[in-house]
């Protein structure tokens, strides 16, 4: 073949055409606007963008209600416009400071898996409230085992000041019927419990029932008698804070 030059040696007239491969491996030329920008289509709320390693601005068009920005192992400021109370900012992974305006009446802040101290500003009791939502509750139980017992005695005195539900359980195991009764007392001095009447159950043998008391005070305990009997029972206390 001649020795044909095959570049333009002009500069400013060198031009080349870019390709590239769709997900079926066709090659297409790349589609550019009328300002020479990158020619892509407009996002939908199905599309996922993923920016990393990002150390300056990012400039991005209004955000509005159906858009979800998630920000996560952030070094340093991030500063975005004014919130709207139609606005939902998710903050995950900070083990820093977090600085935002100062909140007003129409704004909701949810603080979830916190494993540190939470400092905020003092709250006012004309306006603020704070709500504490429980992912499951605390629970406790305990039981004892009388065996071949007779006459009366108190058992399982328990203080149920900060329960917010709480029962006790008893099997009669034995021969003989038993009386159970519920005491309370605002101090576990065996000498303030009073008999919540309410709460007052005649066991007979092989019977199981649940009290469950009528009236607040700190201690709670259950009270047996047999008479000149002997009897053999289970007794439970289950609480939930």
């Amino acid at each position: 073949m001649p020795n044909n030059i095959v570049f333009n040696n002009v500069a400013s007239q060198l031009k080349s055409l870019i390709h590239g491969q769709d997900v079926n491996g066709n090659v297409l030329p790349l589609s550019l606007d009328t300002d020479g920008n990158m020619s892509i289509r407009q996002l939908t709320a199905s599309d996922i963008i993923t920016v990393q390693g990002i150390t300056d601005t990012i400039n991005i068009r209004n955000l509005t209600n159906s858009d979800v920005v998630t920000v996560q192992s952030i070094t340093d400021t991030v500063n975005i416009r004014s919130l709207t109370a139609s606005d939902i900012v998710m903050v995950q992974g900070i083990t820093d400071t977090v600085n935002i305006r100062s909140l007003t009446a129409s704004d909701i802040v949810t603080v979830q898996s916190i494993s540190d101290t939470v400092n905020i500003r003092s709250l006012s009791g004309t306006t603020d409230s704070v709500s504490e939502i429980l992912i499951g509750r605390r629970f406790t139980e305990t039981n004892i085992m009388l065996s071949a017992v007779t006459g009366s005695d108190a058992v399982l005195t328990i203080d149920t000041s900060e329960y917010s539900m709480y029962s006790y359980y008893a099997n009669n195991l034995g021969i003989s019927t038993v009386t159970l009764v519920i005491q309370v007392s605002p101090t576990d001095n065996v000498d303030y419990f009073v008999n919540d009447e309410v709460a007052t159950v005649t066991l007979a043998p092989g019977s199981k029932t649940v009290l469950v008391p009528s009236r607040y005070l700190r201690y709670t305990r259950v009270l047996y008698d047999v008479g000149t009997d002997t009897t053999t029972m289970d007794i439970w206390f289950d609480g939930q804070v």
